[in-house]
């Protein structure tokens, strides 16, 4: 009711009360409605749902909801995308996907280290042919324990990783783990238990 006043008052004529009301409720709705079509419909990801580039998706970004289409997001906001895609389950397009990974790789490197970790793909031998630094960690930790440690910034591992290729590698090749690792993996034991 203050509004259709508030609305009544900025209409400047010589109009009768009733006309002078009827204005505004007609500007009100005119206002509401105005309204309605620039805000942008609040879209959340669900669990389980896959989304193109031409969706809509809305996050929280600093405690406020974002909105923005698929593409954008990819594009603008890499980052804060992957992180609600690991918090809601929920998927992308695979070309999307695969310009969200690129985009990440190439202007948010240290972001995507951290998130992919043993995943990343590595050139170990010096060869064409990639292959995830998982596999080799699980199965050839020897070889790549001696990769790692000349190349610890290219694949980001968590603690308990690192712990456990020591152990692993110290097991099978006595001598092989550098005494900085030694004592890192001493250091580490102590900082988990705590």
């Amino acid at each position: 009711m203050a509004k259709k006043k508030a609305i009544a008052e900025e209409i400047n004529t010589t109009l009768s009360e009733d006309e002078m009301a009827a204005a505004a409720a007609i500007a009100l709705e005119a206002a509401e409605a105005a309204e309605e079509e620039t805000a942008p419909e609040v879209n959340y990801p669900q669990p389980d749902t896959c989304y193109s580039h031409k969706d809509t998706l809305t996050l929280d970004i600093d405690g406020q909801p974002v909105t923005r289409r698929m593409n954008d997001w990819v594009r603008f906001d890499p980052v804060n995308l992957h992180i609600a895609m690991n918090k809601v389950p929920f998927l992308i397009a695979r070309d999307d996907f695969r310009i969200l990974m690129s985009t990440l790789r190439a202007n948010h490197i240290d972001y995507y280290r951290r998130a992919v970790g043993l995943d990343i793909l590595v050139d170990i031998d010096g060869k064409a042919q990639l292959v995830a630094a998982r596999c080799l960690y699980n199965y050839e930790p020897a070889k790549f324990y001696k990769w790692w440690s000349r190349n610890e910034e290219k694949v980001y591992m968590t603690s308990s990783e690192k712990i456990k290729l020591f152990l692993k590698v110290e097991s099978l090749k006595a001598g092989t783990v550098s005494k900085k690792h030694l004592e890192l993996m001493d250091r580490l034991r102590v900082s988990n238990k705590k």
